[in-house]
């Protein structure tokens, strides 16, 4: 019957802990959530991030731009008074050129731009890294902050009760003032 009792403790003790690991897992998970909007957040409303993925799209644009001819030239001119040529007089000009670069230059040049355009992405990942680095201590910080904060509350309500023993001990003759100026000192330093 003793054994009983025995292994129903401990197997209560083992669900509280279960429990209790689950509650903070549940706790963590909400945490890690909550960790993932303000790093989005962050992301969002950085002129710099946002500056730099504007650069990287721009670069972009700028390797369609340089794999393709150049536009060509139309000219068009009209005088005023004819102009005599060997071929007679002539009252306007018309010209249409296009400029065709050596073999492999597009491809080169398509090329340039597009590490180019690399460069620019790699800028905005570092900067996007710094940024999440800065954002995870800072919550971080404020996450410790919070947990000091409440086990300063549970050891002040510790204190308490330790408090109220202390004072009706004092006041049945079993122990000095002393104990309850301790506590009351103790109390005093976790307020402050």
């Amino acid at each position: 019957m003793k054994k009983n009792i025995i292994n129903i403790g401990a197997l209560i003790m083992f669900f509280l802990a279960l429990w209790t690991t689950n509650s903070h897992a549940q706790k963590e998970e909400i945490r890690i959530g909550y960790l993932d909007k303000y790093l989005v957040l962050a992301a969002e409303n950085n002129p710099q991030i946002r500056s730099l993925y504007k650069e990287y799209l721009a670069a972009l644009e700028k390797v369609v731009q340089e794999g393709t001819l150049p536009d060509p030239q139309i000219s068009f001119g009209y005088f005023i008074q004819p102009v005599e040529t060997r071929v007679g007089a002539q009252q306007a000009t018309a010209s249409f050129s296009q400029m065709f670069p050596w073999f492999g230059t597009l491809d080169a040049q398509e090329r340039v731009a597009a590490e180019r355009a690399q460069a620019r992405l790699q800028l905005f990942e570092d900067a996007k890294l710094e940024l999440f680095r800065d954002v995870k201590i800072t919550y971080t910080e404020l996450y410790y902050l919070e947990m000091a904060i409440q086990v300063t509350e549970e050891n002040l309500a510790l204190l308490s009760s330790f408090k109220s023993i202390a004072e009706v001990q004092f006041e049945s003759g079993k122990t000095g003032f002393s104990s309850v100026l301790q506590v009351e000192l103790e109390e005093e330093e976790l307020e402050s």
